[in-house]
């Protein structure tokens, strides 16, 4: 697999939703692990997505983080463009709706697929949030049902059921939101 080796062993967590996935990635925020200034981090996260050949960004950062994460979405404009940058907030330790991954998410992510633009996605640790997106995109994109979803997600080092772990929805409702993307495709 080589490039993908590289990838899920990069110290942002990057890598594919699938292993065969080509447009669709997730990563841990910039600095995430780090020790380093914040604009550091950011450069060094920003260059390292642009070596690995992502060319859009959706960041999952929820309104009680936002403030500090304000300054990371202006960079991403810069240096993306605004029409490759999305800001989704999605809570902490909350499930996406199936509304938001219908109408901002999902699309964004078609869109780079449509324009051989691949895409990071990014929550806080690069585990919770973006495995639901991910999950979602594979039950969207290819058909998968939640379970297939969740476990192939799961097995790239995301998980989508932290979530669960963490919040107020049960592991029924996380496939119910899955279930209900598939069938919206």
């Amino acid at each position: 697999m080589g490039k993908t080796d590289r990838l899920l062993q990069d110290a942002h967590r990057l890598g594919p939703a699938a292993p065969d996935e080509e447009y669709v990635y997730g990563s841990c925020a910039p600095g995430w692990h780090a020790a380093a200034d914040h604009e550091t981090c950011i450069r060094e996260w920003i260059e390292d997505m642009r070596a690995a050949g992502m060319e859009r960004v959706c960041c999952l950062i929820a309104a009680a983080d936002e403030e500090a994460e304000q300054a990371n979405v202006g960079v991403y404009r810069e240096e993306f463009g605004a029409d490759r940058t999305l800001h989704a907030s999605i809570p902490t330790g909350r499930l996406a709706t199936p509304e938001r991954l219908g109408s901002e998410i999902l699309p964004f992510l078609e869109a780079g697929k449509a324009n051989d633009e691949p895409v990071v996605v990014h929550g806080l640790s690069g585990l919770g949030r973006t495995g639901q997106v991910l999950a979602a995109w594979l039950a969207y994109d290819r058909g998968y049902r939640p379970e297939r979803a969740v476990r192939i997600v799961q097995e790239y080092g995301r998980d989508p059921v932290e979530t669960v772990r963490d919040g107020p929805a049960s592991e029924a409702d996380l496939f119910e939101v899955l279930e209900t993307v598939r069938e919206r495709a």
